[in-house]
C-alpha cells in the first residue's frame, strides 16, 4: 500500500494496532489514535497512567512511530518496558517489537 491508502485505511477504520496480540475485538486506543500508554510489562493501560506510550503516526505522505516516557510515572533513568505493535490492514501486518530505554528524565 502506498503512504496515501495507509493514511486512508487509518482514517475509515480499515487499518487496526493491536499491542501484543492481534484479537476479534476493535482495538481501544489509549493515547493518540492509533496508540496506547503502556505499562511496565508492556501492556495497554489507561490514558496518562503508564511509563511510556507509543503511536502510528500519520499524514497523507508520511508514516512514523513515535512514543515517550511519562516522566511522573518512570521510576528511575534506565528503566526499561518492552512491547509488541502489531499494525493489521486488508489481510496484512506489520508486527514490531518494541523496547524503551529510558536513559533520562527531564523535569522542570
Amino acid at each position: 500500500m502506498a503512504t496515501y491508502e495507509i493514511y486512508s485505511a487509518i482514517n475509515n477504520g480499515n487499518l487496526k494496532v493491536y499491542l501484543n496480540e492481534e484479537t476479534t475485538e476493535e482495538p481501544s486506543y489509549t493515547a493518540d489514535a492509533p496508540g496506547y500508554w503502556i505499562d511496565a510489562n508492556g501492556a495497554s493501560i489507561a490514558y496518562a497512567n503508564g511509563i511510556i506510550w507509543i503511536s502510528l503516526g500519520y499524514d497523507r505522505t508520511s508514516l512514523y512511530l513515535y512514543g515517550g516516557n511519562h516522566p511522573d510515572n518512570c521510576s528511575t533513568s534506565g528503566q526499561e518496558v518492552s512491547t509488541k505493535m502489531i499494525i493489521a490492514c486488508n489481510g496484512g501486518k506489520a508486527i514490531f517489537n518494541i523496547t524503551y530505554d529510558v536513559t533520562a528524565q527531564v523535569s522542570e
